[in-house]
């Protein structure tokens, strides 16, 4: 047989060579792992840009939810376990993902019914913070499945995008009112955690938000004001509105602080993403695309965006600010959010399939 072990003995001075024909054994090995990590599987651009710790070979491996094609992953971050943590819009469950096993675990589920998870971040006391988009309120929970919500007063409020401040706060920002709340995490849920909540500027509809390099003011996206604004952590007040340089209606979605100085940030009605300098010049760079979605730092010190309108995963080299896309075999048309994890891969979320997957 084709994988029986040959062994063949020549005496040559001193020396006895063996040999060990298994090569067709190692093949069968190989293609059956692949099979056993997932179903959708692309190694046609391994040797690719360097990535998270490790090389990005461009291979996509996606995974189904319990909830099917319906179930709306949306936003994505690393927990406090070790594991990925993932809001379903549509189920209305926090999901989670145990990246070592590449295993689905049972997900939590949300208290308030219609809550439409949207972002998720890691708040400073090592528990899941989400905001609830549907329901006004911002929730968190933690590895045993508890929740705490905060409701906002207002149930149309659109609770959208996180972070955490400098200020060890967490801060949310509320899309419908125009406002960014600041949470503390010590006395969550009680009213009194609502520490301030600032005015982001009349129709201004607050998206991303992110940190300043010198940690004194946190840069939020005016999605339907259409400028980057500075907002002082000190006092709330807005130092500064930035939209030279902006496509007009770009609806700026998500924002990072590089490692390179800036902000980049994407740009989801305009075929861009974009860069802003401290001082506030901005630059774009076209994407040949609009539906430009989550950003992320990867190990590497560059950045990787969902390309939503194309399918695909773009990596941007800081160091000439070039773009690399990393297409997917399967084009879905729903990766939307992306994070970077402890096993060296990039991980995301697929909104039109119900699945979320791999880059490696």
């Amino acid at each position: 047989m084709w994988w029986t072990r040959r062994r063949y003995t020549r005496e040559r001075g001193q020396g006895t060579t063996e040999y060990a024909l298994v090569a067709g054994a190692i093949f069968l090995i190989v293609i059956v792992m692949l099979q056993l990590l997932g179903k959708n599987t692309n190694t046609s651009l391994c040797g690719g840009a360097k990535g998270l710790g490790g090389t990005i070979c461009g291979k996509y491996t996606d995974y189904d939810l319990a909830g099917g094609a319906a179930s709306g992953p949306r936003s994505m971050v690393e927990g406090p376990d070790g594991n990925l943590w993932y809001g379903e819009e549509t189920t209305n469950v926090i999901g989670r993902m145990d990246i070592g096993g590449h295993e689905i675990l049972p997900a939590f589920s949300i208290p308030t019914a219609s809550a439409v998870p949207h972002d998720m971040i890691l708040g400073p006391d090592n528990q899941v913070w989400f905001t609830e988009y549907g329901t006004g309120r911002v929730g968190r929970v933690n590895t045993s499945g508890h929740f705490d919500e905060f409701f906002t007063g207002n149930a149309a409020s659109g609770p959208s995008y996180l972070t955490v401040g400098p200020d060890g706060n967490v801060w949310a920002a509320m899309y419908f009112t125009s406002v960014i709340d600041v949470f503390s995490p010590a006395t969550f849920p009680a009213p009194g955690s609502l520490l301030h909540s600032y005015s982001t500027g009349v129709a201004s509809d607050p998206g991303g938000l992110a940190v300043s390099p010198d940690k004194s003011s946190i840069w939020f996206l005016a999605t339907q004001g259409n400028f980057i604004g500075v907002m002082t952590v000190a006092t709330g007040a807005v130092a500064h509105q930035y939209s030279t340089g902006l496509t007009s209606n770009a609806h700026l979605e998500g924002i990072v602080t590089a490692p390179d100085g800036n902000f980049w940030f994407t740009e989801w009605n305009a075929t861009n993403i974009g860069k802003i300098t401290t001082a506030g010049t901005i630059t774009e760079y076209p994407t040949g695309t609009i539906d430009n979605w989550g950003i992320v730092v990867g190990g590497d010190g560059n950045l990787w965006f969902c390309a939503r309108g194309a399918s695909e995963i773009v990596e941007v080299n800081l160091s000439n600010d070039t773009l690399k896309p990393f297409p997917p075999p399967n084009a879905s048309g729903g990766i939307l959010n992306i994070a970077a994890a402890h096993d060296h891969n990039l991980w995301y979320t697929d909104e039109s399939s119900g699945q979320v997957g791999r880059l490696y």
